[in-house]
């Protein structure tokens, strides 16, 4: 059952105008000691509020997918709106939901519902051309959740969400939305699109891994005539050289990007890689394990870890650093003695001589930043997504074995003296964010600075 946050704009409360910048994003990072007073502090924009103050710009915030209970979410919202001059004004996507959007949802479903038996089998349309395999079969199951099930039911209604909140929304000049290309940002776009706003600016928040074909869009889509071509921003927002190269390398076009600074990774700045040898304590080795969002990838990250643990030296510390969306119980492991640590990674790592991670999670990269050598967990079944790809001072590993090898020598890496500033932008005076809030970004993929 969908929650619905009643928090309605109220006339004038949502700003337009040249100081005023649209957000779209989920309510989630937000800060929950800063929100019980009051303040608006999301880690998926750290350093841009401080920005917009000092600027004097309006935030309109359009959230959805709050991870708080719906009664915290909404009590913090309406603490965050009493002092919307500095805030901004917030409101969540559910508010605009209605009988009205219910019934169009209803009717268009049904006609999807239609065409769906209409269409029948489609087992040509499945093959590809020239070929006699058809992937109907691997696939039917998809199309009709797509066509007529839950899925279809979901999107029905983010599509009119979007469209009743974009429709009631005063022109704005600028939007800015969290990007991973999943499905609602095509309705954000569409509805964007159709309501005249101004331009539009995809940022992705984290690090763009290897082999993620969510960042990339088959250029005969992005250039092609098409009567009814796909939704797409104006300019997708990078953070760093690496995030930039990723892009090219797929074809991306350069006009296509701009550069910014990386505002989750701020805490990285200034930090530069200096260990010579492990930190260790008392001799004993000391294992970071850094959680994954994925309950899935961080559980089988400790199964692993259990079968290599035989082949560990059996004084081996492990500390883990759970992801604050995917909490772990060290008690469903008990082999590994597990310590959680809540502290912030920057915090830790020169306690650690060696990291254990994911091949998605972005605290790979923090501790490879940081000096330490990473052991990253490749599924054999998996593709190797990882942004540390070919990077020296990471092993990836798929055996019990090659696990034991990777975190029980961590004396035999070289020294990391990796640069976070060759992979990310972290200029503290944010030019590059400067420059898009301005409205005088060209898109030609290049540093203001």
């Amino acid at each position: 059952m969908r929650r619905v946050y009643t928090a309605v704009a109220a006339p004038g409360t949502i700003r337009a105008g040249d100081r005023a910048v649209f957000f779209c994003g989920y309510f989630f990072n937000v800060e929950p000691e800063e929100a019980a007073e009051g303040r608006y502090h999301s880690g998926y924009w750290d350093g841009l509020h401080g920005l917009m103050r000092s600027e004097r710009r309006s935030g309109n915030w359009l959230h959805h997918n709050p991870r708080p209970a719906a009664a915290t979410a909404l009590g913090w919202v309406r603490r965050f709106n009493q002092h919307r001059d500095e805030h901004g004004y917030h409101v969540f996507l559910d508010t605009y939901l209605s009988w009205r959007v219910v019934l169009r949802v209803i009717g268009r479903w049904l006609r999807l519902s239609l065409l769906y038996w209409r269409l029948g089998d489609l087992d040509d349309a499945f093959r590809p051309q020239g070929s006699a395999l058809s992937l109907w079969p691997l696939l039917k199951q998809d199309w009709r959740r797509s066509l007529q099930g839950g899925v279809a039911i979901g999107n029905l209604l983010t599509i009119e969400l979007f469209d009743e909140a974009l429709r009631e929304l005063p022109h704005q000049k600028l939007g800015l939305y969290l990007c991973e290309n999943n499905e609602w940002e095509r309705a954000f776009i569409h509805a964007w699109r159709k309501h005249g706003h101004g331009r539009l600016i995809a940022v992705p928040h984290t690090t763009v891994s290897f082999w993620d074909l969510r960042h990339f869009i088959d250029q005969r889509v992005r250039c092609g005539s098409a009567a009814h071509p796909m939704p797409l921003p104006d300019l997708t927002a990078l953070n760093g050289p690496a995030a930039v190269d990723g892009y090219l390398s797929a074809g991306v076009p350069r006009d296509a990007i701009v550069e910014c600074e990386a505002l989750r990774f701020a805490h990285l700045r200034g930090m530069r890689s200096a260990r010579s040898a492990p930190a260790r304590s008392g001799g004993r080795i000391r294992v970071l394990i850094i959680g994954d969002i994925m309950a899935s990838f961080t559980a089988a990250m400790l199964r692993l870890l259990e079968e290599a643990k035989p082949s560990i030296p059996a004084d081996t510390m492990f500390d883990m650093k759970p992801h604050p969306a995917s909490p772990i119980r060290p008690e469903g492991f008990p082999s590994l003695d597990l310590t959680l640590v809540s502290e912030p990674l920057t915090a830790i790592f020169a306690d650690y001589d060696v990291a254990y991670a994911s091949v998605t999670t972005s605290g790979a990269v923090e501790a490879w930043l940081a000096g330490l050598p990473v052991a990253v967990m490749l599924d054999e079944g998996e593709l190797n997504f990882s942004p540390l790809r070919g990077r020296e001072g990471v092993r990836f590993v798929s055996t019990p074995e090659e696990l034991a090898e990777a975190l029980a020598a961590p004396d035999g890496e070289a020294a990391v003296h990796a640069d976070a500033d060759g992979f990310f932008h972290l200029d503290p005076d944010l030019p590059r964010w400067q420059r898009i809030l301005s409205g005088s970004v060209s898109g030609d993929g290049e540093s203001p600075v």
